[in-house]
C-alpha cells in the first residue's frame, strides 16, 4: 500500500499524479500507469517503474471459428502437461523403488523356483 509523501512534497506529487489520483484519493493497487515520479523529502527526484502482466489472453470468443495460433498454445500446453506428468511418475518410482525393486526381485525368484525345470536341465544338473 502507498503511504503519503512528506508534507514538502504533495504540491509537486499532486502535480505528477505519483502518490494519488486527480481527485485527491490515494492510488488504488490496480493503478496503471507505467512510471511515476515524486519528490521526496531531501528534493530529489525518483522513478518507480511498474511493469504489469496478466495471464495469457484466452481464445477470442466472437473471432474466427479456427485459428491456428490457439491451437499451437493447446499443443504446447499439452505437451508440456504430459512430460511433467512422466517426470512426476519417474520420480515417484525411483523414490520407492526400495520397496518396489526387492518385491519384484522376490516374485521372480519363487516364481522361477516353482516352475518344472525342463528335461535337458534336469540330466544336465545331475
Amino acid at each position: 500500500m502507498l503511504t503519503s509523501p512528506p508534507a514538502d512534497a504533495t504540491s509537486s506529487a499532486r502535480r505528477s499524479g505519483c502518490w494519488s489520483c486527480s481527485s485527491g484519493r490515494e492510488r488504488s493497487p490496480t493503478c496503471s500507469r507505467s512510471s511515476s515520479t515524486s519528490a521526496t523529502s531531501a528534493g530529489r527526484l525518483s522513478t518507480l517503474n511498474i511493469n504489469l502482466e496478466g495471464p495469457e489472453p484466452a481464445p477470442s470468443v466472437g473471432g474466427p471459428a479456427w485459428a491456428a495460433k490457439d491451437v499451437y498454445r493447446q499443443a504446447i500446453r499439452s505437451l508440456r502437461q504430459t512430460g511433467r506428468a512422466f517426470a512426476e511418475i519417474g520420480i515417484w518410482l525411483a523414490v520407492y523403488a526400495v520397496v518396489w525393486v526387492p518385491i519384484v526381485l522376490i516374485v521372480i525368484w519363487l516364481v522361477r523356483r516353482a516352475l518344472p525345470r525342463p528335461e535337458s536341465e534336469a540330466v544336465a544338473g545331475k
